[in-house]
């Protein structure tokens, strides 16, 4: 065994895929219709937020609807997915148009979130930050004048 082939299979060890922690279903453009599971790590801690978009973590009120959170986590998966048994890269839009449905955790429940920025990308893997906008209804109080 020379260098070379001491290297490659060192690499092979950190581009795995396989180490990804769970799956999640991508939708480009958000189409329902192109959809296809991806092996990923989900980060869940910057869950609620920390303000770095605007209106994140803000409860607003509106007597119609409620009032909203918005919420953000970072994903990272690989940069190419397999189909056919062939290599496929992953295309990642920060148009705001791609969707991302994760597990939440402790539930069988799923939900979607919104592809907002690519935060880093290398040969592996690639990070993209998502948020969603959760709607909180609240009762209609009629006010008294009198």
């Amino acid at each position: 065994m020379n260098l070379h082939d001491a290297i490659a299979g060192l690499n092979d060890a950190f581009f795995d895929t396989d180490g990804f922690a769970e799956e999640v279903i991508y939708l480009p453009e958000g189409n329902s219709s192109w959809q296809f599971p991806v092996n990923a790590i989900v980060d869940w801690e910057a869950e609620e937020g920390n303000g770095q978009i605007r209106g994140q973590g803000r409860a607003g009120l509106n007597q119609q609807r409620g009032r909203s959170t918005m919420s953000q986590i970072t994903v990272e998966m690989p940069t190419t997915r397999i189909v056919n048994e062939q290599p496929v890269p992953m295309r990642v839009s920060e148009s705001g148009k791609d969707r991302v449905i994760v597990n939440l955790p402790g539930s069988k429940r799923t939900a979607r979130f919104a592809v907002r920025r690519i935060i880093g990308r290398d040969e592996a893997a690639i990070s993209v930050l998502c948020t969603r906008e959760k709607q909180h209804e609240t009762q209609s109080v009629k006010s008294r004048f009198g």
